[in-house]
């Protein structure tokens, strides 16, 4: 049975709900490039090039505020990943050694908004760091019974995107969030290729169970290790 809970009446309290709705258990997003900026889209077609593919279709997974797995497909199918299990950051090619390291957040460059202060690791906290800096507007529902909302800088001297718009269900979970404004130097990726707006859509809440987040899980075990 579905239970149905009074709405928040402000956009604040909208924001406090999200964040804490939105930690609870695993959650895994699709990553879709709205505007790749004024490169283009990034497209690898392989690891030949010593180069990691653009996050559009990308599949993010999140579990508490230190936990990810971030999954990249290279033009012919194969698949970059990188993540953490907390301790341990680690970044997995198609083939070659597997890079890991002490640092848990050392490969967390890929993830959406990470070098913009609102990444989707930790997202309770850092949906709340919104309160500063941004205008807080709640838009009205929607026919599928969906709220919006929509937060917009208004303090230049802050960082941080131009724009975030959070779609959320009646019960406070983000079904999608679309960042818009990222600046050249510190969207997802690199710089000379990086994103300006991405949409992250929430496709899951399934548990991905205990061994989802250790490198182990995604890679064949006589793949050779490097600790760096």
């Amino acid at each position: 049975m579905v239970v149905f809970r009074p709405e928040p009446a402000t956009a604040a309290a909208a924001l406090d709900r999200l964040a804490r709705v939105s930690g609870v258990g695993d959650r895994t997003y699709v990553v879709r490039v709205v505007d790749h900026g004024p490169g283009g889209p990034r497209v690898v077609a392989s690891e030949a090039g010593g180069r990691t593919p653009g996050v559009d279709s990308a599949r993010l997974s999140v579990r508490g505020d230190d936990r990810f797995v971030l999954v990249r497909t290279f033009g012919d199918g194969t698949r970059h990943v990188d993540g953490s299990d907390g301790s341990v950051g680690w970044s997995v090619p198609p083939t070659g050694r597997v890079h890991l390291s002490r640092d848990a957040a050392r490969y967390r460059r890929g993830v959406p908004g990470e070098g913009v202060d609102i990444p989707f690791i930790a997202l309770p906290e850092n949906l709340l760091r919104l309160r500063r800096g941004y205008r807080l507007t709640l838009e009205g529902t929607a026919a599928d019974g969906s709220r919006r909302l929509v937060a917009e800088r208004d303090d230049r001297r802050r960082r941080g995107p131009a724009r975030v718009a959070i779609r959320f269900d009646a019960g406070g979970t983000p079904l999608s969030i679309a960042i818009d404004g990222l600046d050249a130097d510190d969207a997802v990726g690199a710089a000379d290729a990086g994103p300006r707006s991405v949409v992250l859509e929430l496709e899951s809440r399934d548990d991905l169970g205990p061994a989802f987040f250790d490198h182990a899980s995604h890679h064949a075990p006589d793949r050779p290790l490097h600790w760096e």
